[in-house]
């Protein structure tokens, strides 16, 4: 049985780190990234991913 692979990057709002995500993105299953490079945008696609930045969410 072959388990799910996770990838956890801190891109530092680098270009060359998001798309080097990108393009390794098909050795993982899922990726955890902080700091992405998205260029004044909320999300942005790269072929066939969709990287969303998502909001933390509190407790109120």
């Amino acid at each position: 049985m072959a388990g799910i692979r996770i990838l956890q990057a801190n891109l530092q709002h680098s270009r060359a780190a998001s798309a080097a995500l990108t393009v390794h993105m098909r050795d993982f299953d899922v990726a955890l990234i902080q700091k992405p490079w998205i260029n004044r945008v909320t999300s942005f696609t790269t072929g066939i991913y969709l990287m969303r930045q998502v909001a933390q969410i509190t407790d109120t």
